[in-house]
């Protein structure tokens, strides 16, 4: 069994292509479950649960085939899928894309990261929507057959490996409202988020959530 595990983080872990260096600052939260790596791991794979469990996006939608063409022949589990979380309802509003772009399986370590980009948001600085590119990681550690612990990260992609040419000045900027503003802001979403994910994984049916979905913009500044 080991063995096949070690075959498949091998071939799933170069199939994607471009590998990107970790951020050095990443805002990052971290929970235990009381559930197996695998169930962990199959609830936040199925995009559906986002509405049971995100207190920022609204839902999450596959990326249209208009747009993201290779999402035709793939399951949203897959790597190379493109997903959209949307902010509210509309689309019209506040949404990004996100590809995953490495999934790495050990037996006791499950791995993935997700390229976020393509940003539309109101509070764009310096090229931000059109250029700026976030790495997110998800950190499955087995602790136990029954217990996992689940880590959320995300730092920026470097200035010299994102895939539009940047200026410096616009780099520096967008790490200043990060490193004084930003940070603080994903790491709070991301507690409230694993805390309802825990919640929703270890109540199954009698799940009700802790944190609400919050549409209002003041709540996150």
């Amino acid at each position: 069994m080991k063995l096949i595990f070690l075959i498949y983080f091998s071939i799933i872990s170069l199939c994607f292509g471009k590998t990107y260096t970790l951020p050095e600052q990443s805002a990052s939260y971290t929970v235990t479950i009381n559930a197996s790596i695998e169930d962990v791991w199959k609830y936040n794979s199925d995009d559906y649960h986002a509405k049971q469990w995100s207190i920022y996006f609204k839902e999450i939608i596959p990326c249209p085939i208009a747009e993201c063409h290779w999402n035709k022949e793939l399951e949203p589990s897959d790597l190379g899928y493109t997903r959209r979380p949307i902010r509210y309802t509309s689309e019209e509003k506040i949404w990004w894309d996100e590809t995953t772009i490495l999934i790495q399986k050990t037996p006791q370590k499950y791995y993935k990261q997700i390229l976020s980009y393509n940003f539309h948001t109101p509070f764009s600085v310096l090229n931000f929507n059109e250029k700026a590119e976030y790495l997110v990681e998800q950190i499955y550690e087995k602790v136990s057959t029954s217990q996992t612990r689940l880590t959320f990260k995300a730092g920026f992609i470097k200035k010299n490996e994102l895939k539009q040419s940047t200026a410096f000045y616009e780099y520096f900027v967008w790490e200043l409202i990060f490193k004084w503003i930003s940070k603080d802001i994903i790491e709070m979403t991301f507690e409230k988020n694993l805390i309802n994910i825990k919640s929703a994984i270890e109540m199954g049916e009698k799940y009700k959530r802790k944190y609400p979905y919050e549409p209002n913009p003041e709540a996150f500044y």
